[in-house]
C-alpha cells in the first residue's frame, strides 16, 4: 500500500471516528436543543459537532476519488450487500440470544428491515450508497466523455441546486433532505472526480487546506450562534438554526473539501502507524453497520453510560475514550466477520 493511499485510509478512519462522534452526541442526548439555553458543555458539544459533521461528505469523497477512474465490479457491490445483511440479520439473533431483546417481539415490519435493509432504509446511508454504486458506471462514462468545463459546469449546477437556497435563506424547502439522499452523494462523487482529474488550485497546500477546514468548522458553529440571536430576538426561524450542520450546506461542503485536501497533501510516513492504518481501514464500514443498527443505535450509549456532563474537561475526556472504544470494538468485530467471509469463500471455491 503506497503512502498516498495510506493518507486516504487514515482519512477514512478519521471520518468513521467523526461519524461515531455525531451519533454519540445525538443518541447520547448531549446536543442541547438549538432553541434552548446553553451551558458551557452545550457550546463545546455544538463546536465538536461542527468539526465532525464533515464525516459523511468526506467518506463519499474517498469513494468518488478512487472509483471515478476504475470499473465498478459487481462483486464489490455484492460484498457490500452481504456485509450489510450479515449485521442486519445476525445482530437481532445475537441480542435475542443474550436476552437483550425478545425474539418474539419482532414483527413483520422488523424482519423486512432486517432482511431487506437497502429497500427498507435500515441505514439511510447504505441505501443511498448502494444506489450510488449502481449509478457509478453511468457517472464514470459521463465523466470520461466530458471536458473540464463541462464537468465543472454540471457539478456546479448540481451543487448550487442542492446547497445554495438553504445556505442563503433560513427556509425549509420541501425538496431538501439535508444531504441524506443519493442525489447529494452523486454531487459529492462528481466533486471528488473533478478533484481527481483536475484539482482545485485554491487548496494549494496542506497548511492552507487545514486553515480552511478549521475556518469552515468555526463558521458552521458561528452560523448557529448568529441564528440563535435572531431566533431569541424575533422568535422565528427555529427550524433553520442548525442548517449549517446539514451535509449539503455550503459551509459544510467547504469544510469537507478542505479536510479532504489536508489528507491529500499529507505525506504519510512508512512505519508502524502506517501499517496499522492500512490494516484497520477496510473494516471501518463495518463499524458503522454495527453501532448504527436499528437495535443497537440507542443501546450502546446506554451501555457506555453516556450522560451530560457539566464539566467541559470530563465531557471531552468521556467523548474521546468512549468513541474510541466503539471504533476499536467495531473494527475488531468486522475483522472477525471478514475472517468468516474469507472461510466461506474458500469453502465455496472447493
Amino acid at each position: 500500500m503506497n503512502k498516498r493511499l495510506n493518507n486516504f485510509e487514515a482519512l477514512r478512519i478519521l471520518a468513521m471516528f467523526m461519524v461515531i462522534v455525531l451519533h454519540y452526541l445525538d443518541k447520547g442526548g448531549l446536543l442541547t436543543s438549538a432553541t434552548a439555553e446553553f451551558n458551557s458543555t452545550s457550546y463545546v458539544a455544538w463546536l465538536v459537532e461542527a468539526f465532525a459533521i464533515v464525516a459523511v461528505n468526506v467518506y463519499v469523497f474517498i469513494t468518488g476519488y478512487f472509483m471515478c477512474e476504475s470499473n465498478m465490479k459487481p462483486k464489490r457491490l455484492i460484498q457490500i450487500v452481504c456485509q450489510v445483511l450479515w449485521y442486519t440479520i445476525l445482530i437481532p439473533v445475537v441480542l435475542a440470544a443474550l436476552g437483550v431483546v425478545e425474539f418474539g417481539s419482532f414483527d413483520t415490519y422488523d424482519w423486512l428491515r432486517f432482511v431487506f435493509p437497502v429497500h427498507m432504509k435500515h441505514y439511510w446511508f447504505v441505501t443511498a450508497y448502494v444506489i450510488l454504486m449502481l449509478l457509478v458506471p453511468f457517472l464514470n462514462a459521463g465523466i470520461q466523455q466530458m471536458s473540464q468545463k463541462q464537468l465543472a459546469f454540471s457539478t456546479i449546477l448540481l451543487t448550487v441546486y442542492q446547497s445554495l437556497p438553504k445556505s442563503v435563506l433560513p427556509v425549509k424547502f420541501t425538496d431538501d433532505e439535508a444531504g441524506n439522499h443519493v442525489l447529494w452523494l452523486v454531487c459529492l462523487y462528481l466533486i471528488a472526480a473533478y478533484i481527481r482529474k483536475y484539482g482545485i488550485p485554491f487548496f494549494s497546500s496542506l497548511k492552507k487546506s487545514l486553515i480552511c477546514y478549521v475556518s469552515g468548522a468555526i463558521c458552521i458553529f458561528a452560523s448557529l450562534l448568529v441564528m440563535r440571536v435572531v431566533y431569541f430576538k424575533l422568535d422565528a426561524f427555529g427550524e433553520s438554526l442548525s442548517f449549517g450542520y446539514h451535509y449539503n450546506h455550503i459551509l459544510c461542503l467547504f469544510a469537507s473539501v478542505s479536510l479532504f485536501y489536508v489528507f491529500k497533501h499529507w505525506e504519510f510516513q512508512d512505519g508502524v502507524v502506517s501499517r496499522l492504518v492500512g490494516k484497520a481501514a477496510p473494516y471501518t464500514f463495518g463499524v458503522y453497520l454495527i453501532h448504527e443498527h436499528i437495535l443497537v443505535r440507542d443501546l450502546w450509549p446506554q451501555w457506555l453510560r453516556v450522560v451530560p456532563a457539566e464539566n467541559v474537561i470530563v465531557f471531552v475526556f468521556n467523548l474521546i475514550w468512549k468513541v474510541s472504544l466503539v471504533l476499536i470494538v467495531g473494527l475488531v468485530l468486522d475483522w472477525l466477520r471478514a475472517l468468516v467471509f474469507k472461510g466461506i469463500g474458500r469453502f465455496v471455491r472447493r
